[in-house]
């Protein structure tokens, strides 16, 4: 199997937001003894023994799964989670999966973050309006840091940094993505031993019998005989004793 690095840090990312939706996002405690304890202080009033007071601090705590913002944030760790499973196995496209696989990553900080920001706003509104309240009663704002203590839990930012890691992965994975490789066709036969300049001629294919496109082979032309010079025959030698102008002899 091909190893596909992006494809296993998608995983790891998916996995986080999955696992991080399911955990604590925000935490919050009030402690009304101490609020007591300064009433008591400042009055000589003691509000323990009031019907219905606890002097037991209360926690609460949400997970992000309780709000649409860690089921937004679910949705995509699952999202990544299966497109970088799907990358592994070759059953999708390493494109088509890093895209998908970084819009879940997205949502999972959309949704975290959201909350994130939200309760950091709310935070502050909510110790603004305490703070004026328990001015108006001659205590300092101070204590409302002890009455009242609102913090984020360890799901909110394993879901931010799976976002992060997903979408680093999908980022790798589309970059590994492997080019298409374009044949091209040989222009010629490989050159053998012999070929270049000077080499034999390779000998025609033959022409198929009946084939109409070849021209049918021309007749052997007879061997050229050079022109000769007609010699005349020898004159026959002339008689003994002849004579120019002279008798032959009686």
């Amino acid at each position: 199997m091909e190893k596909k690095p992006g494809a296993v840090v998608i995983i790891v990312g998916g996995a986080l937001m999955t696992i991080g939706a399911f955990l604590t996002w925000v935490t919050a405690k009030v402690d009304l003894t101490a609020f007591a304890d300064a009433i008591k202080e400042k009055t000589g009033v003691d509000v323990t023994g009031v019907p219905g007071f606890s002097s037991v601090a209360k926690s609460y705590s949400a997970a992000g799964i309780k709000g649409w913002e860690g089921k937004l944030a679910l949705v995509g760790g699952l999202l990544a989670l299966g497109l970088g499973v799907a990358a592994i196995i070759g059953s999708v496209s390493h494109p088509l999966a890093g895209r998908i696989a970084a819009a879940g990553g997205v949502l999972g900080i959309l949704g975290a973050g959201y909350v994130l920001v939200r309760t950091s706003s709310a935070i502050a509104d909510a110790k603004a309006s305490m703070a004026t309240e328990v001015t108006g009663l001659g205590l300092s704002p101070s204590i409302v840091d002890t009455i009242f203590k609102v913090s984020t839990g360890i799901g909110l930012y394993l879901t931010l940094l799976g976002g992060i890691i997903a979408i680093v992965g999908a980022i790798m994975l589309m970059r590994t993505a492997a080019p298409v490789a374009t044949a091209v066709a040989p222009s010629g036969p490989p050159a053998g031993p012999g070929s270049g300049f000077g080499a034999p001629t390779a000998p025609m294919a033959p022409t198929p019998a009946g084939s109409s496109s070849a021209p049918p082979p021309a007749a052997p032309s007879p061997p050229a005989v050079p022109p000769t010079t007609p010699v005349a025959p020898p004159e026959p030698p002339a008689p003994m004793g002849s004579g120019t102008g002279g008798d032959a002899p009686s």
